[in-house]
Order: structure tokens, then C-alpha cells, then sequence
């Protein structure tokens, strides 16, 4: 096994969620009432946003060295989570999709947010990879978060993705700023490395919750590793929604300090 550290600004960021779901519990209307992945029907029916954007992402996770393992760990937890919360109230990401995103220019699936942003950054992702190095990502967390989601998340082995997050969104605000547009929405940088595996759709009762509190307490310690990518090429994808049928469409791969390779047709 590969060596890690436990990033501590990281560290508090999972802690601090974990927190809030063991001591608020599970708020699904949470989930629901977020503008970046639902609106409102006429009769506030709840609709799935439908947008698609790109973003730079590790993915698919199989092509990795780690990844198949990495794959299989977090198929096993997903298994774990159905035999508490039954299948009926779940809904999983499909496995091909799972992915850790890098850096992406938008954080909503609305398509009126999307085209009120510039979304492509392709040139940058290119020229940012041939800066960075590869770097080991070690997953050591199961999350449960307080709107009813399931994260793998976990840490770098360096500071080749912070560096690497930060120069895409400084390259990005240099062309907001060459071409004289103030954006209409929040750029936000990345402050976690995680994975969405599904999450609740149905509500569950309070003991349900409970056990799902300790199933994800025992990654609490960082003391599990659920598996590592050893990453060496980045994937430039068109993200499509809706957020729980998300798909990843693959437009070229950069590989770390090397020039873009592009998909096949």
C-alpha cells in the first residue's frame, strides 16, 4: 500500500459533516429544496434539473492503478448501506459514473445557472496538467451527510490537486476579467476530495438513521483505507444531470505533465 497523511483542514471538513448529520439527523426536504439540483413545478412538484457542463475530473476510476479495488470497496459499502436502509429508499450512482471532481466552473445542474457562466475551460485543462505531477488520492471515509447523501471521501498524498484546483480557478476569473464580465454566481474552489455513491430518497425512522450513523462511524478514525488512486491522467467530461442519474461523457484525458490525449470517436 501506497503511504498517505490525514490533511487536517480536510479532516475537519469530514468531521464537521459527519457531525451534522449524527446530531441533526437526516433532512431530506434538504435535499429537495436545493436549487442546484431541483425546481418547482406549477404545483411544487419537485423537478430534476437537467443541465450538463464540463469539469475536470478523476475518472473512470477502473483506469487507474487502485481503481478496480477502490470500486469494489465502495460497491461492498453500498451493499452494506441497502441491507440497513432497504433498497426501496435508495438510490445509487451507477458505478461507471462515480467520479472525484478536480475542478468545474459551475455547481448546479440548472441549465439557466449553466448558461450564465462560462463553462469551457478545456484550454486551461490542458495547459494546467502539463504543470502538475501525479499524486496518490487515499479514500478512508463514508459519509453520511445531513440531506440523506453516501460520500466516499478522502485526502492527497501532496499538493499537486490544491495547487492544481487553484490555478484553474485563477485562470478562469483572468477570463471573466479579460472580457470585462463580472460573474452572476458564486466560482467556488474545491475543499474536498470525495466520491457521490447515491443517496436516500425516501425517508427512513430514527433507528435506521441510527445505524447508519455507526455503519459510517467506523471510518471515523481514518484507519480504514476503503482504497487509493494513483492518478497520472485527468478526464476533461461533460457532466450531464440529473444529479442522481448523473453521467460522465468523456471529450479528452490529460495526462499529468504530458499534452492532452484526445477521446476516440
Amino acid at each position: 500500500m501506497l503511504s498517505w497523511n490525514v490533511e487536517e483542514e480536510r479532516c475537519r471538513i469530514y468531521d464537521k459533516m459527519s457531525a451534522c448529520m449524527e446530531c441533526h439527523g437526516i433532512d431530506l426536504e434538504k435535499f429537495y429544496n436545493n436549487p442546484s439540483y431541483f425546481g418547482r413545478g406549477a404545483m411544487g412538484s419537485v423537478i430534476p434539473w437537467k443541465g450538463r457542463h464540463p469539469s475536470l475530473v478523476h475518472w473512470p476510476l477502473i483506469g487507474y492503478a487502485g481503481g478496480v479495488a477502490l470500486r469494489d470497496a465502495l460497491t461492498g459499502c453500498t451493499r452494506s448501506i441497502e441491507s440497513i436502509a432497504g433498497g426501496e429508499c435508495l438510490q445509487w450512482v451507477k458505478p461507471e459514473n462515480w467520479h472525484s471532481t478536480v475542478f468545474s466552473p459551475v455547481h448546479s445542474s440548472n441549465p439557466e445557472v449553466i448558461a450564465a457562466v462560462k463553462t469551457d475551460f478545456a484550454d486551461s485543462a490542458r495547459v494546467e496538467a502539463l504543470a502538475a505531477q501525479p499524486y496518490v488520492l487515499t479514500f478512508t471515509r463514508l459519509i453520511v451527510t445531513d440531506d440523506g447523501g453516501f460520500v466516499a471521501a478522502g485526502y492527497a498524498n501532496n499538493v499537486q490537486l490544491d495547487s492544481l484546483r487553484e490555478r484553474l480557478l485563477q485562470s478562469l476569473l483572468s477570463d471573466y476579467a479579460r472580457d470585462g464580465i463580472h460573474p452572476r454566481y458564486e466560482i467556488r474552489l474545491p475543499d474536498k476530495i470525495h466520491i457521490t455513491l447515491g443517496h436516500l430518497v425516501k425517508p427512513v425512522e430514527r433507528h435506521v438513521e441510527d445505524q447508519l450513523t455507526g455503519f459510517a462511524r467506523q471510518f471515523r478514525d481514518d484507519g480504514t483505507v476503503l482504497g487509493q488512486l494513483s492518478v497520472d491522467f485527468l478526464t476533461y467530461a461533460m457532466y450531464h444531470a440529473p444529479f442522481l442519474e448523473m453521467r460522465i461523457e468523456e471529450i479528452f484525458r490529460c495526462q499529468l505533465g504530458a499534452p492532452a490525449v484526445p477521446s476516440r470517436p
